[in-house]
C-alpha cells in the first residue's frame, strides 16, 4: 500500500510562491509611489487636512509648517556643504565658525586687537600652516573677578562668535599694520613672565595674584590652549624644523598679546601642567622671558589627585597610565629598575608628578634660568621677588594697592567659578597629611621625595 509522505514540499513551494507575490507587490507600489510623486513638494497634507479638519487640524497644521522647515533645512545645508567645500584647503578642522575674508569686519577686529586668538589648528605640521580661531573676549569679567574665571576656558566660552582665519598670515599683517601706524593705540602687549607648574599646587593662585596685582594693565591667560599645543608641535617622535617651530611659538604669543586697550602692559601665561616637559622650547623661542615653576609638598599633591580610591583611575595624573611618556618610562626605570605596567594607580600617579618635578629642575640647573618657588612661601614670593624683581625687573618693591589686591585675592579660593559660590580659603595642609594612606606616603616618598629634597636646596 501506498502512503503519501509529508515531506513538506508543497509548504515550501507555497511560501516561496507567497514571497515571490509580496516582492512583486512592493515594487509595483514603490513604481506607482515613484509616478505620483511631486519633487517640489516631499508630503502634501492638503487632503488629509480637508479630510480630518475641524478635528485634529492644529496637530496637521504643525505636520505641514515642519516638513516645510525640514525642506528649508535640507536646502541649507546643501548650500552649507558647497561652501564648506570650495573653502575646504582652509577650514579643514575649523569647525562650526566663520572663515572670515580679506578686509572684512572679523579680520580687522583681529588685527586691531579687538578680537583674541583662543584655538588653531594645524593643516600642515611640517610647514606649521595653522587655522586660528579667534573671538572677542570679554577680560574684564577676569580682572574684576579671578577667582571666578580663574581659567581661561571661563571665559572663553561666554564668546558669542568665533570665526577662523590663517594663523601666520594674521600674524603678518599684523606686525606690517603696527609698523605703518594706522592703528596707533594697538599693540601686542609684551610678555613678561609664564608659570609652569607641577599640577594642585597653588599655581592658579599665583595666576590670579598676577591677574590681581594691577588690574587694569595686566593679562593673564590661565591654562589657555594655544601656547602649550603650540609648544607641544614639535615631538621627539618625528623631526621638525626648530626655526620654524619657533617662529610658530613667536606668532602664537603676538597674537594672543594684541590689544587696543592703551591700559594694558604686561602680559603672563600660566601653561597646563603637562606643558613642563616642554620647558626648553619656550626657552628657544624666549630666552630672555623669565619662568617659574611651582611645585608642593609630595604627599599634599598626591592627596589633591588621589581624594578617594573610586576616583585613583580617572584622576589627573593617570591620565596617560595606559600610554605612558617617555620620560615617566625613563623615570621608572632609573628609580625602580621596572616597568611602568607594573604600577598601581597610586605609584603611577607619583612617578608622572615627579617627572614633571625633575624636568623642571634638571632645566633651571643646566640653563641657570627660572626660579623653583614652593607653595608654603606664597604669597609672599610673589608680592617680595618674583612679581616686582623678576617679572618685572624692577628695583623697587610693589605699590601698596598691588600687595593689598595680591592679598585680597589669597583669601579665597583660586577656583571659586561664580563669585556667589566663592568662599574664604582655609589651609588644608594638615588634613591632607593626616588623610594620606600609607600607600600614597611610601609612593611619595619613593619618586618624588628626592627632587623634592633637591628642588628645594636649588632655590634662587
Amino acid at each position: 500500500m501506498n502512503v503519501k509522505e509529508n515531506d513538506g514540499k508543497g509548504a515550501r513551494n507555497f511560501r516561496a510562491q507567497l514571497i515571490t507575490k509580496i516582492v512583486i507587490l512592493v515594487l509595483v507600489v514603490t513604481f506607482l509611489i515613484f509616478l505620483t510623486h511631486d519633487p517640489s513638494d516631499a508630503a502634501n497634507y492638503g487632503d488629509v487636512y480637508e479630510k480630518f479638519k475641524g478635528h485634529d487640524s492644529h496637530l496637521l497644521e504643525d505636520i505641514q509648517n515642519a516638513s516645510k522647515v525640514n525642506r528649508h533645512t535640507m536646502k541649507e545645508k546643501h548650500r552649507d556643504k558647497a561652501a564648506f567645500m570650495k573653502n575646504k584647503s582652509l577650514m579643514r578642522g575649523a569647525g562650526k565658525k566663520y572663515q572670515v575674508q580679506s578686509g572684512s569686519r572679523e579680520e580687522e577686529m583681529i588685527l586691531s586687537g579687538q578680537a583674541t586668538l583662543i584655538d588653531f589648528r594645524v593643516l600642515n605640521g611640517n610647514n606649521f600652516d595653522a587655522i586660528g580661531t579667534f573671538c572677542e573676549v570679554d577680560w574684564h569679567l577676569h580682572k574684576d573677578d579671578p577667582p571666578s574665571y580663574a581659567m581661561f576656558r571661563s571665559l572663553k566660552e561666554r564668546c558669542e562668535k568665533k570665526f577662523s582665519a590663517p594663523l601666520r598670515d594674521m600674524a603678518e599683517k599684523a606686525r606690517a599694520m603696527d609698523l605703518s601706524g594706522k592703528y596707533p593705540s594697538v599693540k601686542s602687549i609684551p610678555l613678561k613672565g609664564v608659570v609652569f607648574h607641577e599640577s594642585r599646587c597653588g599655581s592658579t593662585l599665583v595666576a590670579n595674584s598676577l591677574q590681581a596685582f594691577a588690574p587694569e594693565k595686566t593679562r593673564v591667560y590661565s591654562e589657555s590652549q594655544p601656547p602649550v599645543s603650540a609648544l607641544k608641535l614639535c615631538s621627539s617622535s618625528r623631526t621638525c624644523d626648530e626655526q620654524k617651530h619657533i617662529e610658530f611659538i613667536k606668532d602664537v604669543v603676538f597674537l594672543m598679546g594684541r590689544t587696543n586697550d592703551k591700559n594694558e602692559e604686561f602680559m603672563f601665561f600660566k601653561i597646563q601642567s603637562i606643558g613642563t616637559l616642554n620647558i626648553h622650547k619656550f626657552r628657544n623661542a624666549f630666552p630672555d622671558i623669565p619662568w617659574i615653576f611651582v611645585y608642593r609638598d609630595p604627599v599634599q599633591v598626591m592627596m589633591s589627585h588621589l581624594r578617594s580610591p573610586r576616583s585613583y583611575k580617572s584622576a589627573n595624573c593617570n591620565r596617560n597610565y595606559k600610554s605612558p611618556l617617555p620620560e615617566t618610562k625613563a623615570l621608572i626605570k632609573q628609580i625602580s629598575g621596572g616597568s611602568s605596567l607594573k604600577l598601581t594607580f597610586v605609584e603611577y600617579c607619583a612617578a608622572h608628578l615627579a617627572t614633571l618635578c625633575h624636568v623642571a629642575h634638571t632645566e633651571s640647573v643646566q640653563s641657570g634660568t627660572g626660579k623653583l618657588v614652593e607653595y608654603s612661601s606664597l604669597p609672599g614670593a610673589l608680592i617680595d621677588d618674583i612679581i616686582p624683581k623678576y617679572f618685572l625687573g624692577r628695583s623697587t618693591p610693589l605699590e601698596y594697592d598691588a600687595v593689598q589686591n595680591i592679598l585680597a585675592v589669597n583669601e579665597r579660593y583660586s577656583k571659586g567659578h561664580k563669585t556667589s559660590n566663592a568662599k574664604d580659603w582655609q589651609s588644608d595642609n594638615e588634613a591632607k597629611e593626616k588623610s594620606a594612606s600609607e600607600e600614597i606616603k611610601a609612593a611619595a616618598t619613593k619618586y618624588m621625595l628626592p627632587t623634592y629634597i633637591a628642588m628645594q636646596s636649588n632655590q634662587r
